[in-house]
């Protein structure tokens, strides 16, 4: 994979991880949509399927319908 879509999923997990520690369940799904968006972009399909399920976890405990 391309080191610059590496460092722009690590910084996305870790933003989400800082989410998940301190902020509302808005900021988890946003955050949690942004790293989803980051293993698109670099085309992991694995990863975007997994992260795809914990936005739709995340975003259905913030009270956002899928």
């Amino acid at each position: 994979m391309d080191s610059i879509y590496q460092q722009v999923i690590d910084d996305s997990v870790r933003q989400y991880q800082l989410a998940k520690k301190g902020g509302d369940k808005i900021d988890i799904c946003v955050m949690a949509s942004v790293v989803v968006t980051s293993y698109l972009q670099a085309n992991d399909e694995a990863n975007y399927l997994k992260w795809k399920r914990i936005e739709k976890s995340d975003c259905k405990q913030a009270g956002i319908s899928y």
